[in-house]
């Protein structure tokens, strides 16, 4: 058999596995537009250097598509492997290609208390100023947020229920009192039956879709000024780096981010201010010089 009478069956198999719409959209596009270069030839035909092919094809996908490309095509030998079929390498041999992560921006919070109060007071208004009042006090993911119905909540525990998308830790995100004032006074404003919380009304009541939600962010920093590369992932971000830098350990920042491993929210989420850094660093250690000269003087009067 050739490669492309598995494709369907490996996407059916990550449905299986729970992924995420959004996911499984992403896998079939990778799949028809970067695995293509294979798909004629048979399962025992197949070799690691394949990956420089599928790295060409990736390119087209930018910043992180030879990445990604790759990264879909291990997935496919392992499930191969997984299922019995004779590989003539070992899908371990894949090597997905490192790349060098982007400067994630995000609001500090002076700029998100500034964000917040030029946003209009109006329907959609209190819509989006509940919705990035949520991200930025919980640290959820948009495609987590957008998910969310009304019955997952409890104001009285102030908590969420969620789906959390990536396997991580934690099914439930605690509200602080900012946010539920928001979502409340949002809630209210609705008259629908829609059983989603974030709704837009669109020739009828939906769910809202985080391409319509990102393209009201996108319109808020240009109407505002900010020159920041804002994203929704700019809240999450804010999130786990603000919870760090008030004193948070990085084993709660990382069951509250969610993330399967602490390296997950080093890596990922957690930006310092350079200004930040050379101040701790000089506080600690001219803190240290002035306590050692302290010990010395303490010494010498003793001798």
């Amino acid at each position: 058999m050739k490669a492309k009478d598995f494709f369907e069956p490996f996407v059916e198999y990550k449905i299986k596995q729970g992924c995420a719409q959004h996911t499984i959209v992403e896998y079939r596009r990778f799949i028809s537009e970067t695995l293509s270069c294979i798909a004629e030839k048979k399962i025992r035909q197949l070799r690691p250097i394949d990956r420089a092919d599928i790295m060409e094809f990736g390119r087209q996908h930018g910043y992180w598509g030879e990445q990604r490309a790759v990264s879909t095509f291990r997935q496919f030998c392992q499930y191969l492997n997984d299922r019995g079929e004779k590989l003539p390498f070992r899908f371990q041999d894949i090597l997905v290609p490192s790349v060098i992560e982007r400067e994630q921006d995000y609001l500090l919070p002076d700029e998100f208390e500034s964000f917040m109060t030029k946003i209009p007071i109006d329907f959609y208004g209190i819509r989006d100023r509940a919705l990035y009042e949520l991200l930025w006090s919980t640290g959820l993911r948009i495609g987590e947020a957008l998910a969310i119905n009304l019955d997952d909540i409890n104001f009285d525990l102030k908590e969420i229920k969620i789906k959390t998308f990536k396997g991580g830790e934690g099914t439930r995100v605690y509200l602080s009192d900012r946010a539920c004032e928001w979502l409340k006074k949002w809630i209210e404003k609705r008259q629908d039956a829609c059983p989603a919380l974030f709704v837009v009304y669109f020739g009828e009541i939906m769910r809202l879709k985080r391409s319509m939600s990102g393209k009201r962010l996108m319109n808020y920093r240009k109407m505002f000024g900010i020159t920041k590369k804002i994203s929704h992932k700019a809240f999450r971000t804010g999130f786990a780096t603000y919870l760090m830098e008030e004193g948070a350990n990085i084993k709660e920042v990382q069951v509250l981010c969610r993330h399967r491993s602490p390296r997950t929210t080093l890596k990922s989420y957690l930006k310092f201010q350079k200004t930040k850094v050379k101040e701790v660093h000089q506080n600690i250690f001219n803190h240290l010089t002035l306590k050692l000269k302290n010990i010395v003087r303490t010494t010498s009067d003793i001798w």
